[in-house]
């Protein structure tokens, strides 16, 4: 129920998302959360603004065993804090270590040259590159 209003904060990381794509973006993790491997988070500020987003789900790496796979990550950069993304971060690692992960995994996009600086900064590093190359498909269902 939340979506609607987050979704300001994801077009302004998303400009090309429609609200319809985020919204069946939220439903695959609502899917999963009720699976009890994954879902949607929010964060909001002082005046109850959502300020940052992710959505996450268990992933098996083959190297490290369980990983929570964060595949969207965003907040707010008002006033240039850090208090968004470290509010993102200590919920992605509290729910990592409630559903028995071994670390934490954040997909960003390349133009979030800021917050990869940011991650550094906070304990992060860069492990993989991820290639994409886009492919005629029919158009899913859901």
């Amino acid at each position: 129920e939340l979506a609607p209003l987050a979704f300001p904060l994801i077009q302004a990381t998303c400009p090309n998302v429609d609200m319809t794509s985020w919204q069946k973006f939220v439903r695959f993790f609502n899917v999963r959360a009720s699976a009890g491997d994954g879902g949607v988070l929010a964060v909001r500020d002082a005046a109850a603004c959502i300020c940052g987003v992710l959505a996450y789900r268990v992933d098996r790496d083959l190297r490290t065993g369980p990983t929570l796979a964060v595949d969207l990550f965003t907040a707010a950069d008002l006033a240039n804090s850090l208090r968004p993304v470290r509010a993102l971060l200590d919920a992605a690692e509290m729910w990592a270590c409630k559903l028995g992960c071994v670390g934490v995994q954040i997909r960003i996009s390349k133009d979030q040259v800021r917050l990869a600086s940011r991650l550094h900064t906070l304990g992060f590093s860069s492990e993989a590159g991820l290639y994409l190359k886009a492919i005629d498909a029919a158009p899913s269902p859901n």
